[in-house]
Formats: structure tokens, C-alpha cells, sequence
């Protein structure tokens, strides 16, 4: 292997919120790099390449409780195959969960969608307000807060992170950011 690897890997755990960042060659597959990771064979998890917006998709629908179509990962194939180039970081997603059921609350109703453990809040953010037909342009002060919390993850943080360890679901409030008074 050479001693400067071509490309930074961005590994998101289930529950963990910062990435376990490994280099690595083009050509090496991703098996190798998990194993390198230290997620080894026998290791009870999915794998996905990057961001999932695949629920954007379908987000204008008027059908509740749907599912992202988002693939997994096949282990012996090259990084450079999944798209991965020189310079650029690629992110790899490993979770339990192939989808965690999200319910979000805004007001008096309620939606249910089935995404990708790669999907950023922000992505569950946009799909929420399509889904609840938010057009004011005020909704884009809109976070989500975790139910029965005062927590809000940020816009780029991964369902898959966020996600209780054991746990394939979470709940939010569809809720307007807080104004700070100066």
C-alpha cells in the first residue's frame, strides 16, 4: 500500500455522533476499510455510500408511511466503483437499522416515513415541510427537536447517529427555531 492513501473515509456508527475518518486507496474495497476501522467480519450492520435523499422523491405524496429505497453497500467493491475520487472524502454509513421509522409531530398531525440511516436532518427537514404542506417562507426556520427532549441535532447530523443504540425509530417535533433577543 503506499504511504499516502488517496482518500479520506468518513465512517458514521449507529449512535455516535462524530466520524470515524480512516485513509484509504481507491482501489481498496470496502470491507477492507472497515476492517482496518476496526468493524470486522461478523459485525451485525448495513453499510451505505454517502447522503440518502431518496425520500425527496415521493415527499408530495399524499400516501403516509413510506419507505427510502436506499441500497446498501456491497462489501467487495472498490471505493473508486462507489464513486469515491481522489481528494474527495466519501462517507459510509453503518447502522443495525436498514431504515429508521421517523414519526414527526407539527401541530395536530402527525407523518411517518421510513428513511435511510444516511439521511441528514436537514433532508428529513425539507421532506417534512413538502409532506405537510408548509409553503410560508417562514418554515425555513423549522428544526426538528427530539419528543420529550429539548434537543435539536443539527442539519448535518445522520438519523443513524442520532439513533439510541437498539433503537431502529425516532420521534420529533416539527418545531420554529428559537429567536435569541440581544
Amino acid at each position: 500500500m503506499n504511504a499516502k492513501r488517496d482518500i479520506e473515509i468518513y465512517i458514521h456508527l449507529e449512535g455516535q455522533g462524530e466520524a470515524k475518518v480512516v485513509e484509504a486507496d481507491l482501489k481498496e474495497n470496502v470491507s477492507d476499510v472497515l476492517a482496518r476501522a476496526g468493524l470486522g467480519a461478523g459485525a451485525d450492520f448495513s453499510t451505505f455510500v454517502g447522503e440518502s435523499t431518496a425520500c425527496l422523491m415521493h415527499a408530495d405524496d399524499e400516501r403516509d408511511d413510506l419507505e427510502d429505497e436506499a441500497e446498501t453497500a456491497p462489501l467487495g467493491r472498490s471505493l473508486e466503483d462507489l464513486g469515491a475520487r481522489r481528494g474527495l472524502g466519501l462517507h459510509l454509513h453503518c447502522h443495525r437499522c436498514r431504515k429508521v421509522v421517523v414519526e414527526i409531530h407539527y401541530r395536530d398531525k402527525t407523518k411517518r416515513h421510513r428513511f435511510s440511516p444516511s439521511t441528514t436532518v436537514a433532508t428529513v427537514i425539507e421532506w417534512a415541510r413538502r409532506k405537510f404542506r408548509l409553503t410560508d417562507p417562514d418554515n425555513a426556520k423549522l428544526r426538528l427537536q427530539i419528543c420529550d427532549s429539548t434537543e435539536r441535532p443539527a442539519l448535518d447530523r445522520h438519523l443513524g447517529e442520532i439513533t439510541a443504540r437498539g433503537s431502529c425509530s425516532l420521534c420529533f417535533n416539527l418545531v420554529f427555531e428559537q429567536k435569541v433577543e440581544g
